[in-house]
């Protein structure tokens, strides 16, 4: 199964943040694509703030590497 993109960008974001730890693609789903904070996924999840904090740096850190630093043009 194919999953459409809406621009070509989303071609190489969607399958890297796939391609994520699970706790690293939840944190960065519900922050990015469902608009919640930090705070609100740490109830939700029941996780330490500052444990989803380091994760979501983590996180972008690994998508920035992946998909060039020049890709992101300061969105993460």
């Amino acid at each position: 199964m194919e999953i459409p993109y809406e621009t070509p960008e989303e071609s190489e974001l969607i399958p890297a943040v796939l391609a994520l730890p699970t706790d690293w693609k939840q944190v960065i789903y519900l922050h990015f694509y469902e608009g919640m904070t930090i705070p609100e996924i740490s109830e939700l999840m029941n996780r330490n703030i500052n444990t989803l904090y380091t994760m979501l740096r983590r996180a972008k850190d690994r998508l920035r590497k992946e998909l060039k630093e020049d890709y992101f043009s300061g969105n993460l």
